[in-house]
């Protein structure tokens, strides 16, 4: 790895100037992948299982499966390296189909709307809006519905 001092790499330096959303959620996710290749390496797996089942398939349910097993992995000590923010899902399943060329239809890709928003200010990588509030009658009829089946 051409890392340097600062934990960046040098092949990824075209973050000096971050012009849109995008950019500064493809910074994010470089930082996660060279911090975590074993995730990269599920997600492959993962992904070459079910292409040998289906022609079709879905990243987000590939990256769900890599990030359950990553969380249980015998390895994984760093509470820190669980958090798997589901922006990252485009740029894994491009970066899949990049190097998968007889697989270029196994993952829909769509266009990211955070190339048209400006960048933040301040970048948010994990954003909670609050525990839910006054949702007593939605868990009573949930509660309800669930003991239907038993």
């Amino acid at each position: 790895m051409n890392g340097k001092q600062d934990g960046t790499n040098d092949q990824f330096d075209l973050f000096k100037e971050v012009k849109s959303r995008a950019d500064q959620i493809f910074e994010r996710f470089v930082t996660f992948h060279l911090a975590n290749p074993e995730f990269w390496r599920l997600f492959c797996q993962y992904a070459d299982a079910m292409r040998q089942r289906l022609p079709r398939y879905s990243a987000q349910g590939i990256f769900e499966r890599a990030r359950f097993e990553h969380a249980f992995s015998a390895t994984n000590t760093d509470d820190d390296s669980l958090r798997l923010n589901n922006d990252y899902v485009a740029y894994y399943a491009r970066m899949y189909l990049s190097i998968h060329l007889d697989a270029v239809d196994f993952f829909e890709i769509r266009k990211r709307t955070s190339e048209n928003r400006s960048a933040f200010k301040n970048d948010i990588s994990f954003f909670h809006n609050g525990a839910p509030v006054g949702e007593e009658e939605l868990i009573e009829k949930l509660r309800a519905l669930a003991s239907l089946d038993k």
